[in-house]
This record gives C-alpha cells, structure tokens and sequence, in this order.
C-alpha cells in the first residue's frame, strides 16, 4: 500500500478575506452581466413598440406643452442665439486675498445690454498662473430657465447685470478668462387668454 503524504494549506485571516472579496466580485460580475443579456434580449423583442412609443410623444410635444401651466410652458419657449452674444459685457476678475491663508476668490460678471431675455447662459472659467497655464477649470450656469437655489439663478433680463463669486484654493490664479459654452434666449409667444 503506498501512503502519500497529505498536504494541508491553512490560510490565515487576510487569504480568508481576499477569497471572500474576490469570490463575492466575481459573482456580481456574473449576475450583472446575466441580467444584462437578459436586458438586451427584452429591448430587442420590444424595440418596434419603444420607436412607436418615442413617436407618439414626439407628436404630442406641442399638445403637453399648451396643457402645461405658463410658468412651465414658457420654460420651454427659448432657442439657442449664439448671435446675441454681442449684447453681452463678460467680465472675471481675480480678487485680492483679505481674510484668509487658503482661500482667495474670483468673480464672474455678466450684463445683458440687450432687448431679450437670456434663459439659458453657460460659461466654462479658465483659471491660469502668472505665466498663462491653466490652473483649473469649471463650468457656471450664470442664468437659468428657472430659479431655484443656488446655481439655478434664473433668466438674466435686458438691462440686468448678475455677479457670481467663487472661492478658490491654493495655487491661487492670477487672472480668470471666461467663454460662452452655451446661450439660449427666451423667445415669448402668445397663450390663450383663459391661460
């Protein structure tokens, strides 16, 4: 009879939970891609009733926009103008750094010189150092179809001027450039008189 030695791997508590780590991972991964396919196949088999679905909103859009109260309606009544930018005065600048070691400021400040109402107004910040590399950069809705909080400032009207200031860590930046990203103009349009 020949009697092979037995070999018996004990692991300790960090092999005991990479095993259950991995093991549970890879399981997700199994489960995620299953019900993945299984997704696949449902949009397949229902993808000719999902088009005729998209079709008969796309058809209903001016029907739910007059049942729509005004305040919402006129939401949806701006257009993209990139034209009228040339009413607009865009000024950044760097603030002097006052009351604290961490933190300085740079403001945005828009003015809308002219005749319309400007809902949506998007602007993308360049922040750079004395010598003109970027620091960092962010985007800033200056004027929004609504106003709710904070960056939802809402519409800039003729005439208006609006200032943001934002705070900024260390590197602080020596100067602040600003471009239009995004500029839509309200554009009104006649309700019925029972609205």
């Amino acid at each position: 009879m020949h009697n092979s030695p037995v070999v018996v791997k004990k692991g300790g508590f960090l092999s005991a939970l990479a095993y259950g780590v991995f093991g549970t991972l890879i399981a997700a991964v199994i489960c995620g891609s299953g019900l993945g396919l299984y997704g696949l196949n449902i949009a397949d088999r229902k993808s000719s009733e999902i088009i005729m679905l998209g079709h008969g909103l796309l058809g209903a859009l001016p029907d739910i926009q007059e049942a729509l109260p005004p305040v919402l309606a006129d939401i949806l009544n701006d257009r993209r103008d990139l034209e009228y930018r040339q009413h607009l005065d865009i000024s950044t600048q760097v603030l002097p750094n006052a009351d604290s070691e961490k933190y300085t400021r740079y403001m945005v400040e828009v003015t809308n010189n002219g005749p319309k109402a400007i809902s949506v107004l998007s602007l993308r910040v360049t922040l750079d150092d004395e010598n003109g590399i970027p620091l960092r950069e962010h985007t800033t809705y200056m004027a929004t179809p609504i106003a709710v909080e904070d960056e939802w400032r809402g519409p800039l009207l003729p005439g208006s001027t609006r200032r943001v200031t934002y705070p900024v860590r260390r590197p602080w930046p020596d100067k602040a450039t600003a471009e239009i990203t995004e500029l839509r103009v309200w554009d009104p349009r006649e309700r019925p008189a029972d609205a």
